[in-house]
């Protein structure tokens, strides 16, 4: 039967529950199990056929209410109003949503009750149900599915499969953030969808701060072929972007005519990084040092880089981080990584 699950032949399900009902065999809380899950899959491409099997699942959990463990009876009759709304085309979810409540409440434990409810939450509209708090219950289930009698339940199976889903579907992109411009407007990343987008912490008055040039320079070759840099000021590294943000862009426009946005000035670690970077840093932990002239200036950087708590943090000014134009793919780059090194990387990007 778990086989049957993994290949989606559901037809292996039917055979069983109607030879069961045919035979009039006892029911039991394993043929309810498949019901469900048969009922699920039915109600999904045929309603008229799933009609009778809705009401015959139905029954069964009225037949058996005193004999199943605890929690499961609720569990089971808000499957039974999920299927029942559904072939009605009804999406009201708030009678369900209550039994499933009831279920986890008396059966915190069970993990096939703590999956349902996270299916509860995973398809339910808002705001009754999100994809996040679905995936906080599955995994709750997940451990508790460790037990060696789950080793071949379908409902593990299941349970596994809708983790796997709400990842995906929950899993932050660079597109989810938004920033402050340096002149006090919200930017949405959003907007540059599509888009190969370079990531730059700058500073002023930093031994790296000519990178400007090679910034500037790979801007205007590159802008008008979907290519854009964002430079955010950072004053955490020897205090080297001490000017407001009005002085800092006088100061990039004077000196190195930088024409991409610059954003108000931030953190990029501790505990008021901004989130942009600390979403970059979960996607691209680390970076290289190339030739004995870059490692020995990443290991002075790190005797001197008073703002790094922890292996991913940013090391210092100027380290950049190139994003794919689906947003899918960053690679981080050194400081001491001139802008002219990555540029095959950004021409590869855009060919995309």
């Amino acid at each position: 039967m778990l086989d049957a699950y993994k290949q989606e032949d559901m037809s292996v399900w039917k055979t069983y529950i109607d030879t069961i009902t045919n035979h009039q065999s006892p029911i039991t809380n394993r043929t309810l199990a498949y019901e469900y899950g048969y009922c699920g899959y039915i109600v999904s491409k045929d309603k008229e056929a799933a009609k009778p099997y809705v009401a015959r699942f139905k029954a069964h959990v009225e037949s058996l209410k005193e004999q199943l463990p605890a929690g499961h009876y609720e569990m089971y009759m808000s499957a039974v109003y999920v299927y029942e709304l559904r072939l009605h085309e009804s999406i009201h979810p708030i009678k369900a949503m209550s039994l499933a409540k009831d279920a986890v409440k008396i059966a915190p434990e069970d993990p096939i009750v703590l999956s349902y409810y996270g299916t509860c939450l995973f398809y339910a509209p808002k705001p009754f149900g999100s994809k996040k708090e679905a995936l906080e219950w599955f995994e709750r289930a997940e451990t508790l599915f460790q037990d060696p009698q789950y080793r071949y339940s379908w409902l593990r199976e299941a349970n596994t499969m809708y983790i796997n889903q709400c990842k995906e579907k929950t899993m932050a992109t660079i597109y989810d953030f938004s920033a402050l411009s340096n002149r006090g407007k919200e930017v949405n990343l959003a907007d540059y969808k599509g888009q190969v987008i370079l990531i730059v912490n700058t500073a002023s008055k930093c031994g790296f701060t000519p990178q400007y040039d090679g910034l500037e320079e790979l801007y205007k070759k590159y802008k008008d072929q979907g290519f854009v840099i964002l430079g955010f000021p950072c004053d955490q590294f020897a205090n080297q972007e001490p000017g407001s943000d009005e002085q800092i862009e006088e100061f990039c426009r004077l000196n190195h005519g930088v024409t991409f946005p610059l954003m108000a000035k931030s953190d990029v670690n501790g505990a008021n990084a901004n989130p942009v970077f600390e979403f970059l840093k979960a996607q691209a932990p680390t970076e290289e040092y190339n030739g004995l002239k870059a490692k020995a200036a990443h290991a002075m950087l790190k005797r001197i880089s008073k703002s790094v708590e922890k292996d991913s943090d940013i090391l210092w000014n100027f380290t950049k981080f190139l994003i794919s134009k689906d947003g899918k793919t960053i690679k981080r780059y050194a400081p001491t990584t001139e802008p002219k090194d990555f540029e095959k990387d950004i021409e590869i990007r855009l060919n995309e």
